[in-house]
């Protein structure tokens, strides 16, 4: 057996188009099923949904926030004197809630979608 450098061992993989012809035989060929990683893809979908929540509760806390209520809702003296006299009416936290929660979905959906494809700048083509 010859030693081959890195560079030589890596041009042996360029011909490859495709790893698996077929995911299903190769799938029972190793004894998996269909549902073999089931498992990962409910806790990357939970993930998912635990970072979504996460934005959209930020995002009414930012709403109902102090700053928020002095500088929008209050008025008079009285709410001067206490930012509590003064509330965020709640169609306006649930906007901020979905608002935020649906920016966090589409940002995490965009990058996922870049993730498939290489960079332009990195010289590797499809």
């Amino acid at each position: 057996m010859t030693d081959l450098s890195e560079d030589e061992q890596r041009a042996g993989f360029d011909a490859v188009k495709r790893v698996v012809a077929n995911d299903v035989k190769f799938k029972a060929r190793l004894g998996i099923g269909d549902d073999a990683y089931t498992s990962l893809k409910v806790g990357k979908g939970l993930r998912s949904l635990f970072d979504v929540s996460g934005a959209a509760a930020s995002g009414a806390a930012a709403a109902n926030s102090g700053w928020v209520v002095s500088t929008f809702f209050a008025k008079g003296w009285i709410a001067t004197l206490f930012t509590g006299a003064a509330v965020t009416p709640p169609g306006w936290i649930a906007a901020a809630a979905i608002a935020s929660g649906g920016a966090c979905y589409g940002v995490a959906r965009l990058f996922r979608s870049y993730s498939g494809n290489p960079p332009i700048f990195s010289g590797v083509h499809p």
